[in-house]
């Protein structure tokens, strides 16, 4: 649960994670592995901007919110395998009581 000393900030891109991890103290990241990709289509063999930026801040916990579809599972799979601290389904774990537990 947050706090009053707790401060959210919100990016818009996996470069603005990237800016803001290396210029400030951030203890966790909660974020949609789907979102930021835009109609840019990745190349499967490449790592994802995600997976660079959980490699290089290992230290910062990282929450995966994505959606209980093929697509979310597909782009939570390999950041779970790289050492991602929790998955939140949304629809299913992002109510109040199991945020809570």
């Amino acid at each position: 649960m947050l706090s009053a000393d707790d401060e959210l900030t919100a990016v818009g891109d996996w470069s603005d994670l990237s800016d803001t991890l290396r210029s400030q103290p951030i203890d966790v990241i909660v974020v949609d592995p789907r979102l930021g990709r835009g109609d840019v289509a990745h190349d499967d063999r490449e790592p994802s901007p995600l997976l660079t930026l959980l490699t290089e801040f290992r230290s910062v916990p990282a929450i995966l919110y994505s959606s209980h579809t093929r697509e979310g599972l597909r782009a939570v799979l390999p950041l779970v395998r790289s050492g991602a601290y929790q998955v939140i389904f949304r629809g299913f774990d992002d109510t109040r009581e199991r945020l809570g537990a």
